[in-house]
């Protein structure tokens, strides 16, 4: 019987290769969106440690406190909206990635259905070879021990 050979093979391996760029995109975009994450953490943190202090009555450490704490809330502002933008092109990364998943899996499915067929086939063939063998010992004659 003659060797298992898939037709879509070549389109297989370029949907494989597809959706590997794509998976790695999302990681990118997942990344992003962590490390902004994180910097408004450390904002938030900042922040709290900064309204832990006190210097007393010095009215210039509460203007600087006070300007600095203003410049923590305009950076977190900006960071929110950076955030936001970068999760929305996570999702329209992850619909992507998700679409060439989709198409890989179809393709895949299909060579696994043939891959089964070709190996029961194959099995039937190696049966049949086998009785073809039997039988031809029976018919012959065939007296030796087995």
């Amino acid at each position: 019987m003659k060797r298992f050979r898939f037709r879509l093979e070549p389109l297989l391996r370029l949907r494989a290769h597809k959706e590997e760029e794509w998976r790695l995109k999302l990681g990118q975009a997942q990344a992003e969106c962590s490390r902004i994450e994180n910097q408004i953490q450390m904002l938030h943190r900042e922040r709290s440690a900064v309204f832990a202090s006190d210097a007393g009555n010095d009215m210039d450490y509460h203007l600087s406190r006070a300007l600095y704490l203003g410049r923590i809330e305009d950076k977190t502002r900006e960071l929110q909206q950076d955030l936001t933008q970068a999760y929305a092109r996570k999702e329209e990364v992850l619909k992507t990635y998700t679409e060439a998943r989709r198409e890989y899996e179809a393709i895949n499915k299909i060579k696994e259905k043939r891959v089964a067929e070709y190996r029961k086939e194959w099995f039937r063939e190696e049966a049949k070879e086998i009785d073809d063998i039997a039988n031809s010992r029976i018919a012959g004659g065939y007296r030796g021990t087995l």
